[in-house]
Order: C-alpha cells, then sequence, then structure tokens
C-alpha cells in the first residue's frame, strides 16, 4: 500500500501519523506522503522535505490527541530540502490510538478504504468503505471517487464540519503482456509511480497463468497487452474485460483494434465490456521512441484514473496537480 500503507510498520499501533491536508505552493508534490512516528522512535515516511518534522514533534509532546497546525516555508529552506519552491501547508496529527479498528484491518487485508477525519474538536475518524454505515451525501460523494481510484486526499464539508478523507488503496499492479524494449519502459515507469510490474512475454508457455492473473485484476490495477498474437491477447483481454474491474489498454494500430473487437465479441464479450478497452493505449503525444510511448500509456492511466480530460494545465481552469 502507498501513503497510509505506512502504518503497518508500527505494529504496537501506537505514535503519532502526521500528512498534509490543505496546502498552496510547493510545486509538483507527492500527496500520499505521510509522516509516522512510533512511540518507540520508529520514523516511517517524509513529510514536506522534512521541514514540518519540528512542527510535528512538537504537537506530539503537547500530548493532544488530534491537531492541525500551520506550516510555512520559505523559497530557501524548500530548496536546501529538495522542494521546488516554499508554501503553506495545513499538517492533521493524529495519535495512531485514535484511529478506527476498521482501519488497521484494512491494512492487514489490502482491502481499500477512505478514512474519514473530522476537524471540530473531539471529532473522530472513522472509515468508509462497502458494507459500512453511509455517511452524509457531501461524503459519500467524494468517497467514492476517492476508492475508484480519482484522487488520494479530499478536504469535504459535510455540513457542519470540515473533513478530511484520505484514500487508502493497495498498491497497483501493472500487468504487462508482451515483451522487448516497450515492456522494459513500461515497467521503469511504474517503478517510478511505485507500482508493482509483471511481465509475461506473451508466448504460449504460462498462457493460462496469464490469463489468470488478467482475471485476478483488482480496480486500481492496470494491465497493458502489447502482443498482436490472437492466440494470447484475445483470452488475456477477456479474461480482463469480464471482471469489469481495473484499466485495460492494448497497443496496436486501428485496425489491429478492430479485429480484437471482433475477435472478443466473438467469445460473448457485451458492448460496455468492449468499451473498457483502451486502444489503441496512450495519450497522443507524438510519442516515437519506447521510453516515449511507456510515458504516454502512463499518462493516459493517470488522466483516467482522475476522471480528467489529458489537456495542457493553461487550458484548463481548475485547481493544478
Amino acid at each position: 500500500m502507498d501513503g497510509l500503507g505506512e502504518l503497518v510498520r508500527v505494529p504496537t499501533r501506537r505514535g503519532v501519523l502526521a500528512r498534509t491536508v490543505a496546502f498552496s505552493g510547493f510545486g509538483a508534490r507527492d500527496e500520499r506522503e505521510v509522516l509516522v512516528l512510533g512511540d518507540r522512535g520508529e520514523r516511517h515516511g517524509r513529510l514536506l522535505g522534512g521541514l514540518a518534522d519540528d512542527a510535528v514533534l512538537e504537537a506530539l509532546r503537547n500530548g493532544e490527541r488530534q491537531a492541525v497546525i500551520d506550516v510555512r516555508v520559505d523559497d530557501a529552506s524548500a530548496d536546501a530540502a529538495g522542494l521546488s519552491c516554499g508554501g503553506r501547508a495545513r499538517v492533521l496529527v493524529q495519535r495512531l490510538e485514535l484511529l478506527p479498528d476498521e482501519l488497521w484491518d484494512a491494512l492487514e487485508e489490502g482491502q481499500p478504504v477512505v478514512l474519514a477525519s473530522p476537524l471540530s474538536q473531539g471529532g473522530r475518524p472513522y472509515v468508509v468503505a462497502p458494507g459500512t454505515a453511509p455517511p452524509p451525501p457531501p461524503i459519500a460523494a467524494h468517497a467514492a471517487d476517492l476508492l475508484a481510484g480519482r484522487g488520494e486526499r479530499q478536504l469535504v464539508r459535510d455540513p457542519n464540519q470540515q473533513v478530511v478523507l484520505e484514500a487508502v488503496r493497495p498498491r497497483p499492479h501493472l500487468l504487462i503482456v508482451g515483451g522487448g524494449a516497450l515492456a522494459d519502459a513500461l515497467a521503469a515507469q511504474a517503478a517510478l509511480l511505485g507500482w508493482d510490474a509483471v511481465v509475461r512475454e506473451g508466448t504460449d508457455e504460462g498462457s493460462a497463468d496469464t490469463v489468470a492473473l488478467a482475471g485476478e485484476a483488482g480496480p486500481h490495477d492496470v494491465l497493458v497487452v502489447l502482443s498482436h498474437d490472437p492466440e494470447v491477447d484475445t483470452p488475456v483481454l477477456a479474461a480482463a474485460l469480464q471482471t469489469g474491474r481495473g484499466f485495460v489498454g492494448a497497443l496496436g494500430s486501428r485496425a489491429t483494434q478492430q479485429a480484437r473487437r471482433r475477435r472478443l465479441a466473438a467469445k460473448g464479450l457485451t458492448p460496455e465490456q468492449l468499451d473498457r478497452l483502451h486502444g489503441p493505449v496512450g495519450l497522443d503525444l507524438g510519442a516515437r521512441t519506447p521510453a516515449e510511448v511507456a510515458v504516454a500509456v502512463v499518462a493516459e492511466v493517470l488522466a483516467h484514473r482522475a476522471g480528467r480530460d489529458a489537456r495542457p494545465l493553461r487550458e484548463g481552469k481548475g485547481q493544478l496537480h
């Protein structure tokens, strides 16, 4: 797991958890970053290049179960810490003992949930997940987006207070069917994003295992088929599309895509299932080299997860990043 997954490293469940819940400045940054300080001196993760540590430790010394602190970082300090620029951030600090048992259970079982933390005095965090008591409508709608992979953390009003919603999701797995330089480039991109990647060369040998892997994909997993062999790509794509989970993409020309869709339809896949196939996979970036194509493919996955139309930032009007 990413982000709150750092909590599994503190088996005593005693210590403090800190993360930014609102910020301005700092440039591009990882929304998943957290800092976990165990009561035995364990330190896991990092927050704002380490520049928030003193403020977090001060909140810990005060003995509060939950606190929201403001952190200001000037450009010189940010540069020294490896950040793009300075800025301001609100940091939520919570004692681990305050976190609900359902969160710890989800972490151990690898189940996706959303942690909701009311910021009002005396508010207690709770878990939003399928099968739990439904939260107020504003919380439910944003939690559903996070569970679907659209974002990592949101600050929402419910309707009398502010609530921080945080996604707790398993680490994405990328299954690449087909070998060569592009497969290597995709695996490298996955590593940069913190995803696990498995490459299957796309031959008949072991194809049953590859089909099984495709059919077991979770909602946050990714399948990219590079193979053009119908004996390989048809059963793999069918298994992935029939589950209704995850991102499914396939390389190839438009003619290749049409032939694939005909074969998949002949196997009984519905139009709705076929519409889940992203093919030709990748954004239109003018990519030519394997490294460039890998960037285009991963960019489409990220845009799809965020529910965004991929276009230049200068043409958008919403919040950047």
